[in-house]
């Protein structure tokens, strides 16, 4: 598993853009560095998913109120 750096600007502006928690940007920004061995660009983590729903259905989130959670199934 890969270790986020929540402090790195990418990583900020992904939290901001997605309205995603912390931890699930850092559960997907891990997901993405173990497939491809890099940390995404902004760019390159919105090109897989463009979408809150495909966001959801990728990453296996739940929408609760006005935020959305990992699934742990």
């Amino acid at each position: 598993m890969y270790c986020v750096n929540k402090n790195h600007p990418d990583f900020i502006n992904l939290v901001k853009i997605t309205g995603l928690t912390d931890i699930e940007v850092a559960a997907m920004v891990g997901d993405y560095f173990e497939k491809y061995q890099e940390f995404p660009t902004v760019d390159q983590f919105l090109q897989r998913s463009t979408t809150e729903k495909a966001l959801a259905k990728e990453y296996n989130l739940t929408k609760r109120g006005d935020h959305y959670t990992l699934d742990n199934g």
